[in-house]
Parts: structure tokens; sequence; C-alpha cells
């Protein structure tokens, strides 16, 4: 079994967090470390998908060059180069554009519009999900065929 995008999104939700480009990059970091998560997508005030910043970045572009968050934006670190997918895209092709882009997180576009974002843990999720469904199926074909 292989599992779509739209699949994954209708499990999971569809909701998308997000931040001002101009925003600090300490607001960023704060709000992804109070919702848990490891990335926003950067929409200016036109609720124009600019980009999208990363605990990584983070990491990268602030913490290792003796930056500081409070004084450093969002847009001053943000990946304004996204791969995006659309609903239709297999959980398999996903991992395999990460892979080929090393990003963790691909933003969903349906008809020109955001439907979600997707990262590599919920592809690794959706998998191992597939695959339960796959041995349950065949259990239950084998129980049914065979009775003990």
């Amino acid at each position: 079994m292989n599992s779509m995008v739209g699949d994954l999104l209708n499990r999971k939700g569809r909701f998308v967090h997000s931040i001002d480009p101009g925003a600090t990059v300490f607001d960023a970091i704060s709000k992804m470390v109070d919702l848990s998560i490891g990335s926003l997508l950067v929409v200016d005030n036109t609720q124009a998908l600019a980009g999208i910043i990363t605990s990584t970045d983070y990491l990268k572009k602030v913490a290792l060059q003796g930056r500081s968050s409070r004084t450093s934006f969002v847009i001053e670190i943000m990946n304004p180069d996204l791969v995006f997918i659309n609903e239709r895209f297999s959980i398999p092709r996903c991992l395999y554009l990460m892979t080929e882009h090393r990003v963790h997180y691909l933003p969903v576009l349906e008809d020109g519009e955001l439907s979600g974002i997707i990262s590599i843990g919920d592809c690794a999720r959706e998998i191992a999900y597939d695959h339960d469904v796959t041995v349950q199926y065949f259990t239950d074909l084998i129980e049914r065929r065979y009775p003990v």
C-alpha cells in the first residue's frame, strides 16, 4: 500500500503554523518550542508564502555564527527556496524529494492554495501505518481462510 499525501493530511490535520518575515528569530524559535514543532512557514502581510524557517536554520545561521536571536530577523535566515508537493504525491516520492533536496518539510499546494505541510517524521509514521494495515489485512485473510 502506498498512502498519498492527502491521506496523511486527513489523518494528521491540515493546519499550518506560520510567522511573518519581519519577526525576530527569537519569536520564531519561541513559537516552535511552544508548539513542539521544528519549522514555521514564512508568510508575508499579503499572505504570500515567502519561505520556511527551521530549527536547523537557527542552529546554522544564528547560534553557530554567534548572532543574537533577539536582533536577527526571520527574513535573514529563512530558506526562500521551497519544494512543493500536492496531495496526490505518494509518501515514498515525498521521501525521495526530501532526500534529494536535503529538506525535512514539504509544503502541500492544492489548486494554488496551501493545504498543509508534511515532515519527514510524518512520512515515517505513514509508512509504519501502511505496514501495520498490510500485516493486518494478510492476518485477517489467513485467519478467515484457514481457521485454527
